[in-house]
């Protein structure tokens, strides 16, 4: 006998998302607090449950992906990867394009596969870097005391010449800055069936012992990063400890992307939270329509109650005085029950304050300016539907405070106040 795993749908989207939405408050944590192994476990579970029920109702986009992202997260708690900015950029990218994955399975919506390759790729790379940081102690070389060693995977585009790029060049530089040593990848070369002079089919790994800081070696490379795969791995010998690696994956539209990314008031994280939403108002504990059913009825309760109580001044009193105490019983249940049923629409202010954590971090960075979110009240409840009025309003002034109540640090320095802002949400 075949099992209807349909009547599972609507319980799993709901849940899937309340599971991301955890997973992401936890990986904005990492970034303002240490990492503990609750918190780790906490957000790799959310994923974990998500890959493994997908797979079992046969959304296999999903469970492929979160796979991936799933991976990544184990190397995370272990301690193989650090929580970095780029491991966290990543790692939040992944939980957006998860989130748009349960709302085109819900839907039937096409995948964004290239989007997803993208993502995979980078997911792949925090993969590399964690197992270039394992086996670094053993195949790096020991940097002189106050020196820092960089290893550096260089891998141009395609079409790096033709955007008037010189690999050579940018190697004189880092042979400049301290000790090089250089080793050429060429695999694409012998992998190419055809040779074009204006292609690039080279790749680099770069050992640099220098005295240079990480921002410096980064500089070298600005003019290039949309044109290539770098990966940077710092380690410094005087102080025992290891840098996690800076990623930059390849992709020829990133800086347009990223615009995107961070302008959330036309960009994909509006979308995503839309999707989100259609996907939330649907479910409460039960369906919608069977609580606004039950809300109707209970007022044509409260009606029926009250044309019950005058119709009793028609009968004889003796009737009524036997009458008056059942009726005063029926107007306390009644009473009891429409406050209940109207609680069932009652959430906590918390589902709208959620997404501000997010949006706080990636408008700030875009902007420069650096901002603590202070949420107080959030367990205070009102009713869904005033809740999803509440959020359009709510983000036009978070963005407002971000665009034009705070200042950059070094504005905020000058005027005698800490660097980092405080933007404060009470309900």
């Amino acid at each position: 006998m075949s099992i209807d795993l349909t009547r599972f749908y609507d319980s799993f989207f709901s849940e899937s998302l309340d599971s991301l939405d955890a997973s992401e408050a936890g990986l904005l944590a990492l970034e303002r607090e240490a990492a503990t192994e609750e918190r780790l476990n906490e957000i790799f579970r959310g994923l974990h449950s998500i890959k493994g029920a997908a797979g079992s109702l046969g959304f296999t986009a999903l469970a492929d992906f979160t796979h991936h992202v799933e991976g990544a997260l184990d190397k995370l708690r272990k301690g193989e990867l650090g929580t970095e900015k780029s491991t966290l950029d990543v790692l939040l990218a992944s939980v957006d394009f998860s989130r748009s994955l349960v709302a085109a399975a819900k839907d039937g919506k096409p995948v964004e596969v290239e989007r997803g390759n993208r993502l995979v790729e980078q997911l792949s790379m925090l993969d590399a870097t964690a197992a270039m940081a394992a086996k670094a102690p053993a195949d790096i070389p020991v940097a002189e005391p106050g020196r820092q060693h960089y290893r550096i995977q260089f891998e141009p585009a395609a079409t790096f010449f033709s955007n008037g790029n010189d690999p050579l060049r940018i190697i004189k530089v880092l042979d400049g800055m301290g000790e090089l040593t250089v080793r050429c990848d060429d695999v694409g070369l012998m992998a190419a069936d055809s040779f074009n002079p204006e292609q690039c089919y080279l790749a680099w790994t770069l050992e640099l012992n220098s005295e240079c800081s990480l921002e410096e070696v980064e500089e070298v490379f600005a003019w290039v990063r949309d044109d290539c795969r770098l990966v940077i791995a710092a380690s410094r010998e005087a102080e025992s400890a290891a840098r996690a690696p800076v990623v930059e994956p390849f992709h020829p539209n990133r800086r347009e992307e990223d615009r995107r990314q961070t302008d959330r008031r036309a960009g994909p994280r509006r979308t995503l939270d839309a999707e989100a939403d259609d996907i939330r108002q649907e479910r409460l504990h039960v369906s919608r329509d069977k609580v606004d059913g039950l809300i109707n009825l209970v007022g044509e309760l409260v009606i029926t109650k009250t044309m019950l109580k005058e119709g009793m001044t028609s009968v004889p009193p003796d009737v009524a005085q036997r009458l008056e105490t059942v009726v005063q019983q029926l107007e306390r249940n009644t009473r009891d029950l429409q406050e209940s049923v109207m609680a069932i629409r009652m959430l906590p202010v918390s589902h709208a304050f959620g997404r501000f954590g997010r949006l706080v971090r990636d408008v700030g960075q875009a902007l420069g300016k650096q901002v603590n979110l202070v949420m107080t009240g959030e367990h205070s409840e009102l009713d869904k539907s005033v809740i999803e009025k509440l959020v359009d309003p709510l983000t036009h002034l978070v963005r407002n405070a971000l665009d034009h109540g705070i200042e950059t640090p070094a504005q905020r320095r000058a005027a005698g106040k800490p660097e980092v802002a405080t933007l404060k949400l009470h309900a």
